[in-house]
């Protein structure tokens, strides 16, 4: 009998090695699966918190473009506010300016008259004030000549004026 157990039990051994291996057989190849599985795992939670990352980033950087974006728009708006204030003065100033140039101008003409009045008026005035001198020197000479006993005409230089009186 003891050969019977000893046999019994080697086979249950076997038996048992055989079923180890049987199943270590098909658990390997699960387990392999399993490992791979674990890995896939790992490796999707790490490209989803990359990605993660990535969107969150990505959201602040739109944020940061939407706030530039809005800076530019208010900054745009506040240039053409400028530019139609610079131009309505633009445009007050150029009417302005023909204002003036006109009003020069046309105090430029009435001066221009002026001056020619005035010059005419110290024309006439020249023109009297020297019919006046002729005339007074002319009415000098006649009564110097009733004054003085006539004189004779071939005395040289004389040419008919008297030297005396004179």
């Amino acid at each position: 009998m003891t050969k019977s157990v000893h046999w019994l039990r080697q086979r249950r051994r076997q038996g048992k090695r055989v079923r180890e291996q049987e199943s270590s057989n098909e658990t390997r190849p699960l387990g392999k699966e399993l490992e791979y599985k674990n890995q896939y795992i790992r490796s999707l939670k790490e490209y989803a918190a990359t990605a993660a990352k990535f969107i969150e980033k990505t959201q602040i950087d739109i944020q940061h473009s939407m706030f530039r974006l809005d800076m530019m728009r208010h900054e745009k708006d506040q240039l053409a506010d400028r530019v139609s204030r610079l131009g309505r003065a633009n445009t007050e100033l150029h009417k302005k300016k023909a204002a003036a140039k006109n009003e020069m101008e046309k105090s430029k003409q009435e001066m221009d008259v002026e001056k020619r009045d005035l010059m005419d008026a110290v024309d006439r005035k020249i023109r009297r004030a020297g019919a006046e001198l002729i005339q007074r020197d002319t009415e000098q000479a006649r009564c110097q000549q009733r004054r003085s006993p006539p004189q004779r005409i071939d005395e040289p230089g004389d040419a008919g004026f008297s030297s005396r009186g004179t």
